[in-house]
């Protein structure tokens, strides 16, 4: 009863955010943006004469090129952690945050206090996020789903966190311990 209990709850989180991101016109956008840039960059690339001095990434820093800027905009604070097969309906990471940076690092801590660092790389084309973190900590690696103040990682098979998907929220600084 408890791993129907728990798929069901994953299938409701993944059914909401898939339905409200139908209702996103700014990713589409974004990927209409995207699409356009990697176009003008081949039709740019193929030409010859003065395309030639202008490198074919030219406009790599314009923010339709960034993929990732939705990490960098606040501290995500974990709202949700389910496991598969875990029967435990209290959130195990409350009080877990993550900071990313622009130059591609982050700070992971719980409540007020940063437990470590590491370097972090987003494809925009697959959403994949993968996490290096210093000291003995283990990588991981996840499938991200976005919209508006909110992230859902899915775990991959690459570290073996298949088994995981964590819900995020954005917000002002760190987590506060009730009570």
């Amino acid at each position: 009863m408890t791993m129907k209990n728990t798929l069901l709850i994953l299938g409701l989180a993944i059914a909401t955010f898939y339905g409200c991101a139908g209702d996103d016109s700014d990713s589409a956008a974004d990927s209409t943006s995207q699409t356009e840039a990697g176009t003008k960059n081949s039709t740019s690339s193929a030409q010859t004469s003065d395309s030639e001095t202008t490198p074919s990434n030219s406009d790599a820093n314009t923010i339709e090129n960034l993929p990732w800027t939705f990490l960098v905009t606040g501290v995500y604070h974990n709202n949700a952690t389910i496991g598969a097969g875990s029967g435990d309906k209290k959130n195990i990471n409350e009080g877990h945050w993550i900071n990313f940076y622009e130059n591609g690092t982050y700070d992971y801590g719980i409540w007020g206090e940063k437990e470590y660092d590491g370097s972090w790389f987003y494809d925009g084309d697959t959403n994949i996020l993968d996490l290096t973190p210093k000291g003995d900590h283990e990588q991981s690696q996840w499938r991200v789903m976005h919209k508006d103040d909110n992230l859902i990682w899915l775990g991959t098979a690459k570290y073996g966190n298949n088994s995981l998907q964590v819900q995020w929220l954005r917000r002002e600084g760190l987590p506060v311990k009730k009570g």
